[in-house]
């Protein structure tokens, strides 16, 4: 049985925006496979309690005990419903750039004979050290970001400004502002660091921009959703006039946004690339307009065929 999506709609809201209720899965005709997704966060919640519940049996006596053992349960009920998540997602991404307009599965599965055929423009020199320079560029944003990340105070006290949360403190509900208030932690964060080392990885995994810029557009969406998220629960009845945002997501903002543009601009610069060149008369292979002698096959390149 064949089934058919735009890819974008798939991959940016039944993977992305609803991937961890399996949507994408159920799109697929997965039917056990969505539910077991939506069940990856509840288990493993029950997973992490229960294991530290066996670690800690002989140490629970009081009120702080239990908060520990809830606090590195949640964290690890979070790392865990993750997971398939985003290797979901990662799939949808590296996928965008093979197929046309549609996804499509045969059989529940990705199907081969969909795949479009890409002829790859022959680079020169000064391409490829552009690609190098452009692609650490790239990698030095994104460690960057992971830094930022579990230094940099984005929530602070407005009564007492020394009272601050990094992004790996208001993920997991630590720190001193958590210390004296009744608020938990908010697990979205860790997207925040989760799609800056998947940027990381695929820089050195995959030779395509278009993968970069998909993961940079992804950040970007993560941080918008992040302020939108922090910023609705500061102001709530319960903490407002409490807790403010820093002028440092701003920054970080700002970092993502700069990714997207290079990612953005190295596409279209590759694009470009694949447009001034053509088909050898004799192999087919992607050779430059100005080209005498194919690299490929070794033959002469007629005048004709040259001067077009």
């Amino acid at each position: 049985m064949e089934k058919r999506y735009n890819k974008h709609i798939y991959t940016w809201v039944g993977t992305f925006l609803f991937g961890l209720l399996g949507v994408d899965r159920f799109m697929r005709g997965q039917i056990l496979f969505g539910i077991l997704k939506i069940l990856a966060w509840p288990l493993s919640a029950v997973l992490g309690e229960v294991l530290l519940l066996i670690s800690y049996r002989g140490v629970i006596t009081s009120r702080f005990s239990f908060s520990y053992i809830f606090l590195y349960g949640s964290t690890l009920f979070i790392l865990l419903g993750y997971v398939w998540f985003l290797i979901d997602f990662v799939i949808a991404l590296t996928k965008l750039g093979k197929y046309e307009k549609e996804f499509v599965f045969e059989d529940k599965k990705w199907s081969a004979h969909f795949i479009k055929k890409v002829i790859k423009a022959e680079k020169t020199e000064e391409d490829l050290k552009f690609e190098f320079f452009m692609k650490n560029l790239i990698r030095g944003g994104a460690l960057l970001l992971c830094v930022l990340f579990f230094t940099l105070p984005l929530v602070q006290c407005s009564r007492d400004s020394s009272y601050t949360a990094s992004g790996w403190e208001i993920a997991t509900g630590t720190g001193k502002i958590y210390d004296n208030s009744s608020s938990d932690g908010y697990p979205f964060a860790l997207l925040l660091i989760i799609i800056p080392v998947v940027l990381i990885i695929a820089s050195f995994v995959s030779n395509s921009f278009a993968v970069l810029r998909n993961v940079s557009i992804a950040g970007l969406l993560a941080k918008i959703i992040f302020l939108i998220s922090v910023n609705s629960m500061i102001n709530s009845s319960e903490n407002r006039g409490a807790l403010e945002l820093t002028g440092y997501n701003y920054l970080v903002l700002f970092l993502y946004i700069g990714l997207c543009a290079i990612s953005f601009y190295c596409c279209i610069k590759n694009k470009n690339i694949s447009l001034t060149t053509k088909k050898c008369p004799f192999c087919a292979n992607a050779i430059r307009p100005e080209t005498v002698f194919c690299q490929f096959c070794g033959k002469e390149i007629p005048k004709a065929q040259n001067s077009t």
